[in-house]
């Protein structure tokens, strides 16, 4: 049950990211620099990782590091979200 819950959500989230790449693209022409994207991927990348080690019963430092390397990651590529812009 909590499978089909994580695929869901995993699936909805993407929908999202997708959706406003988009809408950025519309708005300026383009989809941007790959960094303004890294931080919604090391999300999903992260959340993927630690699923299936849990679903493998893989936890332990491996994946725990490999999550805080990309929780890591992700708060560094936060500098190059797009500002909100007042329309």
């Amino acid at each position: 049950m909590i499978s089909i819950l994580y695929v869901t959500a995993l699936l909805i989230g993407i929908t999202i990211a997708c959706l406003r790449a988009k809408k950025y693209k519309e708005q300026h022409g383009s989809y941007g620099s790959w960094r303004q994207y890294m931080t919604s991927g090391c999300f999903f990348t992260m959340s993927l990782v630690l699923f299936i080690a849990i679903q493998a019963d893989w936890l332990g430092i491996a994946s725990t590091a490999l999550a805080l390397v990309l929780l890591i990651a992700a708060a560094y590529f936060t500098r190059y979200l797009p500002a909100k812009t007042e329309a």
